[in-house]
């Protein structure tokens, strides 16, 4: 039972070191690039640690460029930026990334889905709309990260768009699935009993309620431009735990792409160019980019979709491109997301 709560609110925790960030100078395809780690405190006094990567020929409180704000899965950090840092960078998007309370190097022993997360959110939101002024955000979300992306948006404007992959709608189904993987025993009597007490661990651990937590509720709230992303062959999270995110979400500007792969996998070359061509999109100051979107962004919700046809000029090459970024840099793909 102890490995069912744990599962949940203590996966396993990535410990590394500054060095696993690479050098706060460094070069994409020559192109110089610098990184600025800062901290926040989250609304428990926690410390989250955050880095801020940016191209260093531009004065990153000047409030031009666009940024994304990278939330990683549950048992992740901020070095699960490096799977999409180069691109991005190369494009002078800037990119946020920290550790969620209890995850990586930031401060608290457990995580809570989302529940706890957002605060942790919009105390980042809030320093580096401050302290470096960025006007133009999208948030970037994989599997916990992209459910509290979700509930952060249903509170909040001020975004410009959301990158979902892999959200979960309903924590109670997840904790069903989760039941299988770590091989609870299945007997009629057990099972009940077992789940009793779990929900009461995780009640007092993190204040959060397994059978009504639930980011789909917030969906209807959430206005901004979506692109949402999942796993055709998803085993942890049901893909259809994202269709019903889609179908409630409160925006019309919204996008769904069903990718091949499971749910830890690494995602290919078209989805991350989609996802830089969204980027451009919602970032721009062209009105007449931002109001075509349901021409060249159909709707693919629909259960026989496939995958979007993506042709933008710039195509990026996740496997060549290296992962990390910068020299010393470590993706942290082969670990368990949610």
């Amino acid at each position: 039972m102890e490995d069912f709560t744990n599962a949940i609110i203590r996966p396993p925790r990535i410990d590394y070191g500054v060095n696993d960030l690479g050098p706060a100078i460094g070069y994409i395809n020559e192109k110089p690039v610098t990184r600025t780690d800062f901290e926040v405190s989250n609304d428990r006094n926690l410390t989250l640690k955050c880095s801020v990567f940016y191209p260093t020929e531009y004065e990153i409180t000047s409030g031009r460029l666009p940024c994304v704000v990278y939330c990683h899965a549950n048992a992740g950090c901020r070095l699960e930026c490096f799977t999409i840092l180069s691109p991005l960078l190369k494009a002078d998007i800037c990119v946020v990334a920290f550790d969620f309370a209890g995850c990586g190097v930031s401060d608290g022993s457990y995580i809570s889905l989302g529940f706890n997360e957002i605060h942790d959110l919009t105390a980042v939101m809030e320093y580096i709309t401050k302290q470096y002024k960025f006007k133009q955000i999208v948030l970037w979300g994989r599997s916990m990260g992209a459910s509290t992306a979700l509930i952060y948006a249903s509170t909040h404007r001020n975004i410009c768009g959301m990158i979902l992959d892999s959200p979960f709608s309903r924590l109670s189904t997840v904790v069903d699935d989760i039941a299988r993987e770590v091989n609870v025993p299945c007997g009629c009597c057990f099972i009940p009993i077992g789940k009793k007490r779990m929900q009461q661990t995780v009640l007092k651990l993190t204040g959060m309620n397994v059978n009504t937590y639930a980011p789909v509720e917030k969906a209807r709230s959430c206005t901004a431009p979506l692109l949402l992303a999942h796993g055709r062959t998803d085993h942890l999270i049901s893909i259809s735990q994202s269709q019903d995110l889609f179908t409630r979400y409160g925006g019309t500007d919204k996008k769904f792409m069903v990718l091949e792969g499971d749910h830890n996998d690494i995602r290919d070359d078209q989805f991350l160019t989609a996802c830089l061509a969204f980027i451009r999109r919602v970032t721009s100051s062209d009105p007449t980019q931002t109001s075509q979107s349901h021409n060249d962004n159909p709707d693919l919700s629909a259960p026989s979709a496939e995958m979007e046809e993506v042709s933008p000029q710039t195509q990026i090459n996740a496997s060549s491109a290296p992962r990390h970024g910068f020299t010393g840099g470590q993706s942290s793909d082969e670990y368990h997301r949610l």
